[in-house]
């Protein structure tokens, strides 16, 4: 009977070693990838966060192991023997978003990466049925978008205005999309990615503090969470009805200008850079307002964070804003005013009132008219 008892505590001690060796085993990430038909594949490259990895590919397989802190989107890319077009098409074929996470997982393609399978990762799944969701949304936002761009493009502000409530409506089913799913899945990464993805700075939903607040505190904890944590509080800094702080920045010909001498007036306190696209876009939704509304106390203030000078300049002279008042420091995201204001990303406006309350925040498009005809 002793040797029975024996045997079986040395079988059951020998299976859990045999099972802490099986752990130990993928205690980070593998994909093995195979590309099916695309014969002049030569390297893969995987980027997770900050990390960059390579793979050469060799008869159409190739391996990644590594380790990731927590699950991270990431991206697959493919360089191909014959570069291939530098085309939104082009790109889009050879390339892979990979929700990655410390688990083996195989990787097959057939004549392109965009339309690769994964198999083994369950979180990976859950991340491509949540964006199934979203897309259908995004699918009837996106050609009202190009719309309202095109009257955008054509000072043509009813037709702007006429939609601007569906594009509204479409950003509140969202909203809806986004928050009933993290209630669902709580703890899942997932959840946290689709808070991140969700709190969009040109955006710059009101809501957003309230889909956070949903996750689930071991995802709060996380480096993600921590930062969209330190957003929020970035942002309730400076909300409407509070004050805003006066500070100083060098003008084009280096004279340095107080917002305080512009008390009395009501200010557009505008972040933007020459190399920020989005923020030039609205440059013509501005134009239109300080013209509109000038006469009647409405002033325009630009703070770039450029580094270069000339580029600076050349920017305002290609999008006819000379008429604002243009100030930089020329020290990028270390600029003053920023700092101050914990401006993170652009861009980003704050509208004042004459006695310096900030009135409205981030009114882009068609906002910043309605507000300003609201007003004034």
């Amino acid at each position: 009977m002793k040797m029975i008892r024996t045997l079986i505590y040395s079988l059951t001690v020998m299976l859990m070693m045999q099972t802490l060796k099986a752990q130990n085993k993928h205690v980070g990430y593998e994909i093995k990838g195979q590309l099916v038909s695309i014969p002049d594949a030569a390297v893969v490259y995987l980027t997770a966060g900050s990390s960059v990895d390579s793979a050469v590919v060799v008869n159409g397989k190739f391996t990644f192991t590594g380790t990731v802190a927590e699950p991270v989107l990431s991206t697959l890319k493919l360089k191909h023997t014959i570069p291939a077009p530098d085309t939104y098409y082009a790109i889009k074929r050879n390339t892979y978003r990979l929700f990655l996470t410390n688990t083996k997982m195989v990787f097959l393609a057939a004549d392109s990466l965009n339309g690769g399978v994964v198999k083994g990762n369950k979180l990976h799944n859950e991340y491509l049925s949540y964006q199934a969701g979203l897309s259908t949304i995004y699918d009837q936002m996106r050609p009202l978008n190009m719309s309202y761009y095109a009257y955008e493009r054509e000072n043509n502000v009813p037709m702007m205005q006429k939609i601007r409530p569906r594009l509204d409506s479409l950003g509140a089913i969202e909203f809806s999309y986004v928050t009933n799913y993290v209630r669902a899945n709580p703890k899942s990464p997932v959840a946290l990615l689709a808070v991140q993805q969700f709190a969009k700075p040109i955006a710059n939903p009101p809501d957003f503090p309230a889909a956070f607040a949903l996750l689930d505190n071991s995802l709060k904890q996380t480096a993600a969470g921590k930062l969209l944590e330190l957003r929020m509080a970035d942002e309730n800094a400076f909300k409407v009805g509070d004050s805003m702080p006066n500070f100083s920045q060098p003008d084009t010909l280096g004279n340095i200008v107080q917002l305080s001498e512009f008390k009395g007036k009501y200010v557009l306190i505008d972040f933007w850079a020459s190399w920020c696209g989005p923020c030039r876009n609205e440059s013509p939704n501005v134009k239109r307002a300080f013209d509109k509304y000038n006469d009647k106390g409405f002033m325009v203030m630009m703070i770039s964070l450029d580094v270069s000078k000339p580029n600076w300049l050349a920017a305002i002279k290609q999008d006819g804003t000379q008429n604002f008042i243009q100030l930089c420091d020329m020290k990028y995201h270390q600029n003053t005013a920023a700092q101050l204001l914990k401006i993170k990303s652009i861009p980003q406006n704050f509208l004042i009132d004459p006695s310096g309350k900030i009135i409205g925040r981030n009114l882009h498009g068609v906002e910043l008219m309605n507000a300003l005809q609201r007003i004034l």
